[in-house]
């Protein structure tokens, strides 16, 4: 079955598209009600990559394709599997940048930080909340470094 917390991040992301996108009304809706669908369809330990399929899915909705694009979008999930090191984090992050920077605008979605903090652990500790706190301070304020003073880039960590 899908996780609860994958289907929850994709019904924020798709509330916050719906605020930021050229959304029609009826769109929005229709979206809405594929987050149900999706929500009750049974499938095991499918959660990371349903989050990542349903997030570009999203994205294409709101914005169309990649190519036809007026803003740059980019997605970057960071994979369970991985122990958050800021060495890692630069070159993903250095990537992603260097797609977006023709681009006046962007937004550069993260997902999946949370998970990868927590690890193989079972417990949310307060250790792991200062973790999360001062990985998400260090790759806003990187991301700011290397962002050009021109381009208007919104960072959205969920």
């Amino acid at each position: 079955m899908v996780q609860f917390k994958t289907v929850y991040q994709l019904k924020t992301i798709n509330e916050m598209l719906a605020q930021v996108g050229s959304a029609d009304t009826e769109m929005v809706e229709h979206a809405r009600k594929a987050m149900l669908f999706f929500e009750n369809e049974r499938k095991e330990k499918d959660s990371e990559e349903a989050l990542v399929l349903g997030v570009e899915r999203l994205l294409k909705l709101y914005f169309g394709r990649a190519e036809d694009r007026f803003i740059g979008i980019e997605h970057w999930h960071i994979p369970n599997e991985e122990v958050p090191e800021f060495l890692w984090f630069r070159q993903s992050i250095n990537e992603k940048i260097l797609r977006v920077s023709g681009f006046s605008s962007a937004l550069f979605l993260i997902t999946g930080l949370r998970e990868a903090i927590l690890g193989e652990n079972v417990y949310w500790t307060e250790r792991h909340n200062q973790q999360l706190k001062n990985t998400k301070e260090w790759i806003e304020g990187y991301v700011a470094s290397r962002t050009p003073s021109q381009q208007i880039l919104n960072l959205l960590i969920i």
